[in-house]
């Protein structure tokens, strides 16, 4: 089990009142200087502001989760201490926990975090598809026709997968040495984020009447 570093806080407590609009380069040097400081005073050794200081500040004033999820990898008591005092939420220590926290205080909600997911996991099947195919980008731009074309659902009947479209009409993604049963990882994978992204458009709010009327004005 990982030992948790002592993380020791400057004496006098951070001045909120800087988070206030129009105060963001004062609040992005106040906030690198309290990394630093609290970094030089647990560790007991010097430390200079340095521009990753400023990168922390800036993530936090512009709330982007993802420059700041090295929070969640456990490694940096410090910094998750800096940033639970400047923005006043608590962050727990195991990872998925601290993750999920850093995700709602950012706004993003569990639909667009699926999309992320989905998006890392069709990169990695497209790295994939290079020593599969003599032409990845063709076999890639099939299956995007295909998920345009309405075929955005994995069925499977036994030990057969299929791709299919809402009638349930489709491709056999499970013939042995068949172009679809090598694409099949990086289809169910495009199926995966299609499906996300439709999630995250059905959950956008729908304007009203009168902001339609302002939008075609």
């Amino acid at each position: 089990m990982k030992k948790h570093a002592v993380v020791r806080t400057p004496s006098t407590p951070f001045n909120a009142a800087l988070l206030e609009p129009g105060r963001e380069r004062e609040a992005a040097r106040a906030i690198a200087e309290r990394y630093r400081e609290t970094q030089e005073l647990s560790c007991g050794q010097a430390r200079e502001l340095s521009d990753w200081h400023l990168s922390f500040a800036n993530a936090i004033l512009h709330r982007d989760a993802g420059a700041l999820r090295y929070l969640a990898n456990g490694l940096n008591d410090v910094a998750k201490a800096v940033f639970s005092e400047v923005t006043g939420v608590a962050l727990p220590q195991h990872r998925r926990d601290t993750w999920n926290t850093l995700r709602e205080w950012a706004g993003i909600s569990p639909a667009e975090e699926a999309v992320r997911i989905a998006q890392h996991r069709l990169e990695v099947e497209r790295r994939a598809m290079q020593a599969k195919f003599e032409n990845p980008a063709q076999a890639e731009a099939w299956v995007e026709s295909q998920l345009d074309a309405g075929f955005t659902r994995i069925s499977e009947q036994g030990r057969e997968v299929f791709l299919v479209n809402e009638q349930g009409l489709g491709h056999n993604l499970s013939v042995k040495g068949s172009h679809l049963a090598k694409a099949r990882p990086f289809i169910v994978a495009a199926v995966n984020l299609r499906q996300a992204q439709m999630q995250v458009e059905a959950e956008r709010p729908q304007p009203t009447i009168d902001e339609l009327f302002t939008m075609d004005a």
